[in-house]
């Protein structure tokens, strides 16, 4: 029996007017490798996958994989994120722009149960780019923010860079920056721009159907 997960991508194959072997052009695998998916041989696709795969059925992950819209409800002053935008990034603080859409959201429900209330949107480096503490195709759950807020994890540029740094603040002019290896490197609270507490760091192996 067909699973859902290979329903919604026959489905949008269909509207999209794709074959199977177009498909798989597309998103770099074997019509064979399409036809296991929308038969539900293959229940489980990799996040690498995953993201081409949407892409080239003209939808987001949230809608392939059968989740609510990104929506949110304004619910007293307290604010509940049904879902979270994703955002790619690398080395440049113009990948972060204030108005650079989301690439896709992802449903809370695929969060670990400790982690659903935290963070506002999840960023994912540029594979081509690497960051300290940070390794390749993982996720961050991120919190906005424009300054330090407590001890640990931030995503913040330094000399025009963006980069990954584990800070804490003794004094609120200057803050103790340090890297994977310890090294740490006092600097002056002003040469610093923060943009995002990173409230846990994980890899996704494959996204359930």
């Amino acid at each position: 029996m067909m699973n859902e997960l290979g329903a919604r991508i026959r489905s949008f194959r269909e509207q999209a007017g794709l074959s199977k072997a177009a498909l798989a052009r597309r998103v770099g695998v074997s019509d064979v490798t399409i036809s296991y998916w929308e038969n539900g041989i293959i229940r489980r696709i990799g996040h690498s996958r995953l993201q081409p795969l949407a892409r080239a059925l003209g939808c987001n992950i949230t809608q392939l994989l059968g989740q609510q819209e990104y929506r949110v409800e304004d619910t007293r002053m307290g604010t509940d994120y049904q879902s979270l935008p994703m955002f790619v990034f690398d080395h440049s603080p113009d990948s972060l722009r204030a108005d650079k859409p989301p690439i896709s959201q992802l449903a809370r429900s695929f969060l670990p149960e400790a982690l659903r209330k935290l963070g506002d949107h999840l960023l994912i480096p540029d594979p081509d780019s690497h960051f300290p503490f940070c390794g390749p195709g993982n996720f961050m759950l991120a919190e906005s923010c424009t300054g330090f807020q407590d001890e640990g994890l931030y995503l913040l540029e330094q000399r025009r860079l963006l980069t990954i740094r584990h800070v804490e603040s003794p004094d609120p002019h200057e803050m103790i920056l340090q890297d994977e290896q310890r090294q740490k490197l006092t600097q002056s609270a002003a040469e610093i721009r923060f943009y995002a507490r990173l409230r846990a760091i994980w890899h996704f192996e494959s996204l359930p159907a």
